[in-house]
C-alpha cells in the first residue's frame, strides 16, 4: 500500500544541525520529523492567534509579565488609508480609490503624465 507522502531533504550547517538537535531535545520528540512537526504546529498556532488579536506573555520569576515579541511572527504593520482601499485579489496586491473603481496607480499615473 503506498501513501501519499513526498521525502523532503535539505542540507543544514553544522550550526544548524545543532539547533535541529536543541529543539528535538526541547520538545521531547522521538524523531527529527517529529520535532520539526511539532514545532511547526505551535508556529502556526501562535501565528493563527495573533492574527486574532491575542498576545503572548511570559511570567519572569519575580511574577512580573512580559509581552514575548517574536519577530519571525510580528509581520508589516498594516497601513490605514483615508482615501484608498485594498480589494482582495488573487494576484493583484494594489489599492484603489475608495468608492470607485479606480486603480490609485492609475491616478497616478495619470496626475504624473498631466504635471
Amino acid at each position: 500500500m503506498r501513501t501519499n507522502s513526498k521525502r523532503q531533504n535539505f542540507n543544514t550547517t553544522p550550526e544548524q544541525e545543532a539547533e535541529l538537535s536543541d529543539l528535538r531535545e526541547a520538545l521531547a520528540a522521538p524523531s527529527l520529523k517529529d520535532a520539526i512537526l511539532r514545532a511547526v504546529r505551535v508556529v502556526a498556532l501562535l501565528a493563527h492567534e495573533q492574527r486574532k488579536g491575542q498576545a503572548l506573555y511570559m511570567r519572569g520569576a519575580d511574577g512580573q509579565f512580559t509581552r514575548l515579541l517574536i519577530p519571525e511572527l510580528e509581520g508589516a504593520p498594516q497601513r490605514t488609508w483615508t482615501f484608498l482601499v485594498a480589494r482582495p485579489h488573487e494576484w493583484r496586491r494594489q489599492l484603489y480609490i475608495k468608492g470607485r473603481r479606480v486603480l490609485a496607480s492609475t491616478v497616478w499615473t495619470d496626475l504624473r503624465a498631466n504635471g
